[in-house]
């Protein structure tokens, strides 16, 4: 009887022993074959980095950063503006993504990077190009644009989106409405006493502020010839983007026709700052 039963073991732990043998064998050759490959399945931007080499892989990603979009979309809304990534220091980090790429089921963790190989093999690992770009720049042309548009100053998120082979985009998600807020401001502060207040350019357009600063303020219209002001701007380039996708001569002169009317009707003091003398010198000329 112990005899039978061990035989009947026998017949079942032989052909399963051989099985994980097999198995065994296979995890071995498939890892010997991608040891310096990237796995089965792993997409970049849509394309299959399958069996490439990281130096391969970056050889690849730099073909393909090069057909890339040389301009980054701001938008708002049904607003798009477009940025130059140069002005920006954007650039594509081919070998961080192929090394970010080559690592996925290297983890050292049996059960995640299993997981993995399994996603990437059915196609279901498609990474994003890893990027740089100067937040400093960033930021200030996204305040430069705020200020004209209706976009908040305080609190807001940006996202930085891959379009894949398309190029990228930058979404701005709206907080608080920066022109509400703006308006909120001015009425707070229309009593107030020694106090400077630096208004943006847009301030002039709704009547509200305007109203509300001249309460128990003195306007001053600080102004330079737009010929000037498209030398800074040019001297600065990349530093303030275009507002309405015109370029700087047009806009300028399209903004100064637009509000001089309406920044002569509400100053108290006007002045010329075309020299570019230092307005903190002259302040007695203006309060005497």
């Amino acid at each position: 009887m112990i005899q039978k039963i061990h035989k009947k073991l026998q017949a079942c732990l032989i052909p399963g022993f051989c099985f994980l043998l097999f198995v065994f064998c296979l995890l071995l050759i498939f890892h010997f074959i991608f040891r310096q490959k990237i796995y089965p399945g792993i997409k970049v931007a849509n394309v299959n980095l399958t069996s490439k080499t990281q130096e391969q892989a970056v050889q690849i990603l730099k073909g393909i950063s090069l057909k890339q979009k040389n301009k980054l979309q701001l938008k708002f809304e049904n607003q798009v503006w477009e940025v130059s990534l140069v002005n920006l220091e954007f650039a594509y980090l081919s070998e961080n993504t192929s090394k970010k790429a080559y690592l996925i089921g290297r983890s050292g963790n049996l059960k995640k990077d299993f997981i993995e190989k399994i996603k990437g093999m059915n196609g279901k690992i498609n990474l994003d190009f890893e990027y740089k770009i100067n937040q400093s720049l960033l930021e200030t042309t996204i305040n430069n644009i705020a200020e004209e548009i209706n976009i908040p100053p305080i609190p807001h998120r940006i996202q930085m989106l891959q379009d894949k082979i398309t190029g990228s985009k930058i979404e701005i998600q709206k907080g608080q409405s920066g022109r509400k807020v703006e308006q909120k401001m001015c009425s707070k502060y229309a009593n107030a006493k020694n106090l400077v207040i630096a208004t943006g350019g847009g301030v002039i357009l709704n009547p509200k502020n305007m109203k509300a600063l001249k309460i128990n303020g003195v306007n001053v219209f600080l102004f330079a010839d737009p010929n000037e002001i498209i030398r800074r701007i040019t001297k600065q380039a990349g530093t303030r983007p275009s507002l309405t996708g015109k370029k700087p001569e047009k806009e300028i002169y399209d903004v100064w026709h637009k509000r001089r009317d309406l920044y002569l009707k509400y100053a108290d003091f006007v002045w010329d700052n075309t020299s570019g003398k230092v307005l903190g010198e002259n302040l007695d000329r203006i309060f005497k």
